[in-house]
């Protein structure tokens, strides 16, 4: 970008720079990251790029096999923990007509929290081994907010550790959902 970009803009104002997130290394972008233009008005225009200079953080999310009611586990899990539920079946994959084709291939639940849960049904053919060595844990000082969790998922479930004070000084609790997903849930300092 040569001094052809250092003009001055005919109008004294100055515009916002408008933030554009483009993952992309292509060679004609500017080095600096900035593609600049001039409106037809006579006024500069900056778009910013973003260059992805890192790759993206690793992350640990829950996965959790279902025999055939994922769907309705993660709109379960929807309602208890609020966000974007996105779900892909085996048949926009496959075939329309298999007896799997309503069946989920692939969800996934982003949450306001930051929390990730993905789960799926298990394909026919498939066997699907359930057990009780992975518990989902929720932990944080949020009294009402993890609160209000364990109330939503021990609806229809079962209770194995009441949610109470503990001997460590946090009020802990461990449960069981409706769907045989096993949770724990501690609450830092709680009363």
């Amino acid at each position: 970008m040569g001094g052809a970009c250092k003009r001055k803009a005919k109008s004294a104002r100055v515009l916002p720079t408008r933030t554009s997130r483009v993952s992309t290394t292509h060679p004609n972008l500017p080095r600096d990251g900035i593609w600049r233009n001039w409106a037809a008005t006579g006024r500069l225009i900056e778009l910013k790029i973003l260059r992805r200079t890192a790759t993206m953080a690793s992350t640990l999310n829950p996965y959790i096999n279902f025999k055939d009611n994922a769907r309705e586990a993660l709109e379960f899990y929807q309602g208890t923990f609020g966000g974007q539920l996105v779900l892909n079946t085996f048949g926009q994959y496959g075939d329309l007509d298999a007896p799997e084709a309503n069946l989920i291939m692939h969800g996934m639940l982003d949450t306001p929290s930051g929390f990730t849960l993905m789960a799926s049904d298990a394909p026919p053919g498939m066997p699907l081994d359930t057990g009780s060595t992975i518990s989902i844990s929720l932990s944080g000082d949020d009294d009402a907010e993890l609160r209000g969790y364990w109330d939503k998922l021990t609806d229809g479930g079962s209770i194995e550790v009441p949610l109470e004070k503990q001997m460590w000084g946090d009020t802990f609790g461990m449960a069981t959902d409706r769907f045989g997903t096993r949770w724990m849930v501690n609450i830092h300092g709680g009363a």
